[in-house]
This record gives C-alpha cells, structure tokens and sequence, in this order.
C-alpha cells in the first residue's frame, strides 16, 4: 500500500484505507436496508465520483431497488467551478418514488443543491434522501445536508475511491489527502 501518491503537481498521503471505507460503506447500506426494506425506491448515482461507492454500497443492499445515473460537473482542480454544469438530463419520476441519491462529496452543496431542484420541480410526494460518502460541511455555501454520510471532513482535499484530481486518481482504492497546498 502506497504511503504517498503523486498526481500530476500534486502530493498526495495516504488517509482512509479501503477497509475503513468499505466498513463504513456497509454500515451506510445496513441501515437503508432498514428503511426501505418494502419500499423499492430508486438510486439515482452522481457520476463519475460516486460510481465506487454506489457499487459497493449496492452490492450490501437487500431489498429490491431500481437506479438511474446524473453527470453533472462543478469542480476543477482543486475548486469548485461555483456552479453545476449539467452534462445528462435529470431522469423522470413518478409522483410516489422514493428516490435515494448517491454522491461522492458534497461540499458547497451546489450540485446537489442543482440537482434537488430539478427533482422537485417533477411534485414528488416524497423528499429524496441525500446519501454521500464524504460530508464537507466548512465549504458549505447552501442549506444542503446529507441524510447520511460516510465520514466527516474539515478541509481536506482528497482522491481515491471515485474522486480525482483533474480527472486522476480515481482508482485509487484507498482515500489520499493533499499535503502540498501550493
């Protein structure tokens, strides 16, 4: 296991191990398997970051469930863009789905933020539920809070597990914080 990774003009150290995220990850699914055991409701994935964490969370869930998948964009480098480019259009849903969204990190808030506001505006019966990997709450510009989180963060940035640094170190399978903020 690398201690250290370089991407790009970036050092990056070692932070969370795959066994730590794949705990955490089931503990998240043992409790939606609780809730929504009878409920068959809908996954709706934001690409590309939460593409690991959505499959292995799935992969720890038991009850019957449909999913969809977004790609929206609102970071480069190392910053949040300030605004969600949308690069799919947000499926539609039926009045009585339960949707359970799948976000990698949410930091400012303005992607899910986005992304809610294309949801309601389809009159759903009921609010989806926010589920993320990686809460960021000192970076948050907006109301949004996750129903559930995986870990806490201050001000990290990190990669690994889904999230990159312009678009590398997504395969990483352990999680990497940056050392060097020059």
């Amino acid at each position: 296991m690398m201690q250290y990774v370089e991407i790009q003009d970036k050092t990056f150290q070692l932070y969370i191990r795959s066994s730590e995220i794949q705990k955490r990850v089931a503990a998240i699914a043992e409790e939606l398997n609780k809730r929504y055991a009878d409920s068959n409701p809908i996954f709706l994935i934001v690409m590309n970051g939460a593409f690991f964490f959505a499959a292995d969370l799935l992969g720890y869930i038991t009850f019957s469930y449909r999913f969809e998948t977004i790609k929206l964009k609102s970071y480069e480098g190392l910053k949040s863009l300030g605004e969600v480019e949308k690069i799919d259009n947000v499926p539609s849903f039926a009045q009585n789905d339960k949707i359970i969204i799948i976000e990698d990190i949410i930091e400012s808030g303005l992607t899910i933020d986005s992304l809610l506001h294309n949801i309601e505006g389809q009159e759903l019966k009921f609010q989806p539920e926010i589920v993320c990997l990686f809460d960021k709450p000192l970076g948050r510009t907006t109301s949004i809070r996750p129903n559930k989180s995986g870990f806490a963060l201050k001000d990290e940035f990190v990669v690994g597990y889904g999230l990159d640094y312009n678009n590398e170190g997504r395969s990483l399978p352990d999680i990497y914080k940056l050392v060097d903020h020059k």
